[in-house]
């Protein structure tokens, strides 16, 4: 994404910090990005609330992979107000160097606390092709 707006840019920054705590898999670094009370839906069904379910989430992750990348692409933004950004995009997973990246659909929901801008709703599920939609 090539930001366009003052919104764009704070995506962009936001997301660009999440794929290099991905790839460090250092869980501390991670849960810094979000909201203390933050709702997180990963890749497992279970919700994980708050910044302490966010780091059992990668707590659990991290240590069962030796090399992790992440990319973001097809982002696209909207300001809900002052303190608040709905985003959403694609990410692609690339686990111990597997020839197949993991391909999501990703929706974040960003607030601005006290000390910046956070992560407050994670939500992946995965992408596939097809549609339920008739024509």
């Amino acid at each position: 994404m090539t930001p366009s707006s003052p919104t764009d840019e704070i995506v962009a920054s936001l997301m660009a910090k999440w794929a290099t705590s991905f790839a460090t898999r250092n869980a501390d670094e991670i849960v810094a990005l979000y909201s203390k009370d933050a709702l997180f839906y990963g890749a497992t069904p279970s919700l994980f609330k708050g910044d302490e379910g966010v780091h059992a989430y990668f707590s659990a992750f991290f240590p069962s992979v030796r090399s992790a990348e992440a990319k973001f692409s097809d982002i696209t933004s909207v300001a809900i107000g002052a303190d608040i950004i709905s985003a959403a995009a694609t990410i692609a997973f690339t686990l111990d160097d597997a020839p197949t990246p993991y391909v999501f659909r990703l929706t974040h929901v960003y607030r601005h606390e006290g000390d910046g801008w956070k992560i407050f709703s994670h939500h992946v599920s995965p992408k596939v092709s097809g549609s339920l939609l008739r024509s």
